[in-house]
Parts: C-alpha cells; structure tokens; sequence
C-alpha cells in the first residue's frame, strides 16, 4: 500500500493543484455516490486532495484516513445515507470572465489562468459525459 501511495504522490505534477470546500461533514451522515475512481487507506486529507487533483477527479469522500476520489457532473453532488458520513469536499470551479461559481458555494473572485482552465476542463467533461 505505502508503494502505490508514494507512486501517486511522485507523479503528481508540481502544477497540480485543487481547490476544495467542504460539502458535507461526517457529522451530516452523508457521503457522495459520483463515479468512484479509486479508494485508498492510510493518507491524510490533504495527501486526498493532491489524489483528486492527480486523479482528475472533482469530489472527494474521507473518512479516518480512507480517501475516495470520485469524478461527478459539476452541481450533482449524488449525496446519500446509505455509506454512513464522510468528510466530502468538491472542487472549486470559477470562471473569471463569468464571476460564478458552478458548486453552489459562496461567491469568490479568482484572478489567474488556472482559474479558467479548471472551468474549461470541466466544461469539456461534462459535455463529453452528456453526449454519452
């Protein structure tokens, strides 16, 4: 286990990088049932963002040091009760030119091409995935 986690970790480009907000804590008894793309045990939460990131992913479920990376059409978040609560956070998408953001959370004004090209990214996937 510790050598798949470190390959992950090793191959994730220094340009990686997420932004996540919370969705739902254990607490809520929730959990995310989007497209699961991997489950791995023993990394911390932050060790779950870079995976997600690395993954291409844009959700996440943790709980206790297992990491679920997910992948789900932006705004449908697939909450459910039936896996018991987990710390779930989602991307953060913003498009400078639009000032919005596509997960429902509060307003931000994001300055910088990463900004426009995570939001083109997943415009491009959710597109594909509708035309399935």
């Amino acid at each position: 286990m510790q050598i798949i986690k470190s390959l992950i970790l090793l191959s994730t480009p220094a340009s990686c990088e997420i932004e996540m907000v919370t969705r739902s804590t254990e607490a809520d008894g929730l959990s995310s049932q989007c497209t699961l793309l991997f489950t791995m045990a023993g990394l911390s939460i932050d060790e779950c963002r870079q995976s997600t990131c690395t993954a291409e992913g844009n959700i996440l479920n943790f709980f206790r040091g297992t990491c679920e990376v997910r992948s789900c059409v932006v705004g449908e978040y697939r909450m459910s009760d039936e896996n018991g609560g987990w710390d779930v956070e989602v991307e953060v998408v913003v498009s400078k030119n639009l000032d919005f953001m596509t997960l429902g959370v509060p307003l931000i004004s994001v300055c910088g091409f990463g900004a426009i090209v995570t939001a083109i990214v997943l415009i491009v996937r959710y597109v594909k995935r509708k035309n399935r």
